[in-house]
């Protein structure tokens, strides 16, 4: 198993492998650390018997020393009897609660006495063997005992195995020489009931464990699905959305969570992408329906042209002049289209400078007179500030505007030019006293294409594209474009931007 297979996987497998893994890595964890509680809990107190058990037997031992240091010699007699057909020694040692066994193996120097006398100090050792004969069960019990490296320090004992003579017990070592005899005394406790608690309670777990896998993998599984609801949500809504349907938006729950907030974000998303693919199709629509006239006037002029053969110059010169005035139209029309279809404000290349406001509206004034002959074109307001701004855009939708106010006013009718500085924002009005614009035309005025009245529209031409250009010119200086009109009464439009 690597990273590679695990990552192939299904997000919702992973999920479900996470929990598993984690149900896991917390059982184990749980259950070693309740192993080792129970253990300690239980080894802490025979560990406290064991020392009791030490103390009592180096009392006994310094009983005997004490004794022998009043004679020559150690005389040791360990006066047995039959007991159930058992050999049973004298008890120096009293079992205790804890039911303590002691074994102990003396080699002596007295003459004529064996090398080695194995004693079992206490008869209740539990063996196999029957009859018992206790002196030979000491004897393979210490040989067995001997063969394990014991501490004599050692209060907690060493579990040894010994299964013909009733299974496991802990055991401790103590050792002690008086007189030249060598007393090894071991201290046992059968631990076989405290092992197989250990061993129940290691079945358990690991029956639990196995329970635990199977039902964390079904609960895993269950909230998988659960927690991937909204995502799959999200996949069938992607999934059923087309270039022809855009409408479809994901369901949302809960909006403050992370998946609300991801589905709110592609639903804005959506949202724009909708609103993109109406504009283009709109767009392509309205555009292909403008160059459409153009075209055919162009068409028809040829076609007289080539008719005349030549013939008639007015009819010849008539017939150049309009091809060369609708090349112009379509010329200005592709230009206008091009520069609305970079979309973004970020894709147009602006070139900011510092302007000297009262220079710059003088100028637009200047160049207005000079352009509009059939208007007065008033300058009613100039203020004296600075902006940071692309000169050439600026200058281009002001005088959109003032061409957008003549094409709406009746001749000499007034056009006012105005520039005043509140606060840190500019505002330049251009205003005239042409026929208006209605409430409902003031909410579309700035869309591609649109035209408020297109009856009165195919007196005064255009194309639609000139305040969309304006709004987007004045977007890109981080403006806004505000509009104030009344029915036959005139308009007043105003560029708002940030002064330096």
């Amino acid at each position: 198993w690597n990273m590679k297979r695990f990552k192939k996987l299904k997000l919702q497998n992973r999920i479900s492998l996470i929990y598993i893994i984690l149900f896991l890595f917390l059982m184990v964890v749980s259950n070693l650390l309740i192993i080792y509680l129970v253990q300690r809990g239980n080894n802490k107190p025979l560990e406290v018997a064991f020392k009791e058990r030490k103390v009592l037997v180096e009392e006994f031992f310094t009983k005997i020393e004490s004794y022998s240091n009043q004679y020559d010699n150690l005389v040791l007699e360990f006066n047995p009897k039959i007991e159930d057909n058992r050999v049973v020694y004298s008890q120096p040692f009293g079992p205790g609660t804890e039911n303590f066994h002691y074994i102990m193996k003396i080699k002596t120097s007295v003459a004529n006495t064996p090398e080695t006398i194995p004693l079992n100090t206490l008869s209740t050792l539990e063996t196999k063997e029957k009859p018992a004969n206790v002196d030979v069960i000491s004897k393979k019990i210490i040989a067995e005992l001997e063969k394990v490296d014991f501490n004599e320090n050692d209060t907690k004992g060493k579990e040894v195995e010994l299964q013909q003579y009733g299974g496991v017990y802990r055991v401790i070592k103590i050792y002690k020489e008086i007189k030249g005899n060598k007393f090894d005394l071991y201290v046992l406790r059968n631990v076989n009931e405290e092992n197989k608690i250990y061993s129940r309670l290691e079945y358990l777990i690991l029956i639990f464990t196995v329970i635990g896998i199977i039902t964390i993998i079904i609960f895993a599984n269950m909230i998988s699905k659960v927690i991937l609801r909204p995502i799959n949500n999200v996949i069938d809504t992607a999934r059923s959305i087309t270039a022809e349907d855009l409408s479809k938006r994901i369901d949302i729950v809960n909006r403050e969570d992370e998946l609300g907030r991801l589905s709110l974000i592609i639903n804005r998303m959506l949202d724009r992408l909708e609103k993109s693919f109406d504009n283009q199709a709109k767009f392509i629509s309205d555009a292909s329906h403008e160059l459409r006239t153009p075209l055919a006037i162009i068409k028809g002029y040829a076609e007289i042209i080539k008719k005349r053969k030549l013939s008639n110059p007015e009819v010849f010169d008539e017939s150049i002049n309009s091809i060369i005035n609708e090349v112009e139209n379509m010329g200005s029309l592709v230009q206008k289209l091009l520069f609305l279809a970079k979309g973004d404000t970020a894709n147009i290349n602006a070139n900011f400078t510092t302007i000297d406001s009262e220079e710059f509206i003088k100028h637009i004034y200047s160049d207005s007179i000079v352009s509009w002959k059939t208007h007065n074109i008033i300058l009613d307001r100039v203020d004296e500030y600075y902006l940071r701004a692309d000169k050439s855009l600026l200058q281009q939708a002001i005088r959109a505007l003032i061409e957008n106010s003549i094409k709406y006013s009746k001749k000499n009718t007034n056009i006012y030019i105005s520039s005043e500085k509140q606060g840190n924002i500019a505002k330049i009005s251009i205003r005239d006293e042409g026929i208006g614009i209605s409430d409902t035309d003031k909410e579309r005025i700035f869309e591609r294409f649109y035209r408020a009245d297109e009856s009165r529209n195919k007196f005064t031409g255009g194309t639609g594209l000139g305040l969309a250009i304006v709004s987007k010119i004045v977007e890109l200086h981080k403006g806004k474009v505000s509009i104030e009109s009344r029915i036959n009464k005139g308009t007043k439009m105003t560029i708002e931007i940030p002064t330096v």
